[in-house]
């Protein structure tokens, strides 16, 4: 029996052969009212805003903490809460909940009238508030538990297959939130779904020791050194870290042409940007006289940026997303003012900046 797996953006087609999994019966690990599946903190914030209306919630996340790309990516800022002119606050809620918690612990910076940063985070501090708004809210949280498959009867979800250290479960629930980031459960229940077809590279980010006061043209050197080390033409940031002295998020690099819903793309996209980490510190030691420098951390996961889109009832258009438009049902999201920056193709970026109307 031959199965045929879509394989790299669907230009290729990878065979394979399959085997049959004996059924057996299945423990129910919870039930409740709400599943939420993915801890980032987009999940996280869904969780515990239902959890304090009275549900009953599990969260499902399969790496060891919430947070997603900000604390297992090391993406260490967020956005403004303001509009454009800086004059009026569009986002609040448990966004500027978790910002004055870590300004309590000294773990949080503001930055002013800002089009690219509204706030620079310690993301070891944010693992750990994520953690306290769960656990205050009474929300039932599963870490290393991976989301396998859905039960379905009709056209109702019943149940979604978890796998973790204790095997395979079930997790009962009235409602589901597919916060998996590639829209998992929403494509395992058929749902339309779509790629684009040039997909945003991810990005590994790491976190170095440096003095700070290291005049380096960090992506200047890139441009005419990193060929030399295996680097593409390529664009990128850094940030401080707050109450980190010296020590900086880079984001300097991407791992182009890749699709990283497949797992062997994925695998590889890991372990090049983990080499370009390594090729950038050689990159500054000999054109930088960056002395000293040293690798503090990598991210326990590649920030992805795309992979799967699924077509829901209501899509934003260009237009509604870069004009602001303000919907008046309750059921969509206002599109608000932030910098939208889509890294198309190798050394290029599009970035855009939106005012909110009203």
């Amino acid at each position: 029996m031959i199965a045929l797996n879509e394989y790299n953006l669907g230009r290729k087609v990878k065979v394979m052969q399959t085997i049959d999994e004996p059924a057996k019966k299945i423990p129910i690990a919870e039930e409740a009212d709400i599943c939420v599946l993915g801890g980032s903190c987009t999940g996280v914030f869904a969780a515990v805003r239902a959890a304090r209306m009275g549900a009953k919630v599990v969260i499902v996340e399969r790496q060891n903490c919430f947070g997603g790309v900000a604390t297992l990516g090391l993406v260490n800022i967020w956005h403004s809460l303001y509009d454009a002119e800086y004059k009026r606050q569009v986002i609040a809620g448990l966004t500027l909940e978790v910002v004055e918690r870590l300004q309590k612990r000294f773990a949080v910076q503001r930055i002013a009238n800002s089009s690219s940063v509204g706030f620079k985070l310690n993301t070891e501090e944010l693992k750990i508030e994520l953690d306290q708004l769960l656990l205050e809210s009474k929300v039932k949280p599963y870490l290393h538990s991976f989301y396998v498959a859905p039960l379905v009867d009709g056209d109702t979800v019943k149940a979604v297959i978890i796998e973790n250290k204790s095997g395979r479960q079930a997790i009962k629930a009235k409602m589901f939130i597919d916060a998996t980031g590639d829209g998992d459960l929403c494509r395992h229940l058929g749902l339309a779904h779509y790629r684009a077809e040039a997909i945003q590279p991810p990005t590994i980010c790491a976190k170095l020791y440096h003095d700070a006061e290291l005049n380096f043209d960090w992506q200047g050197a890139i441009a005419q050194h990193g060929a030399e080390f295996g680097l593409p033409e390529d664009w990128g940031w850094r940030s401080s870290v707050p109450g980190l002295p010296n020590i900086f998020m880079h984001a300097e690099t991407h791992v182009f042409d890749v699709d990283c819903a497949d797992a062997e793309q994925l695998t590889y996209s890991e372990m090049e940007g983990r080499r370009q980490i390594r090729a950038l510190m050689d990159l500054a030691r000999e054109y930088g006289q960056a002395d000293p420098l040293a690798l503090v951390s990598l991210p326990a996961a590649i920030g992805i940026r795309e992979t799967w889109h699924i077509k829901t009832l209501h899509q934003l258009t260009d237009r509604q997303l870069l004009g602001g438009v303000n919907f008046k049902m309750p059921s969509l999201l206002a599109a608000t003012a932030l910098t939208f920056i889509m890294r198309m193709a190798k050394g290029s970026r599009l970035s855009i900046w939106t005012a909110r109307k009203r």
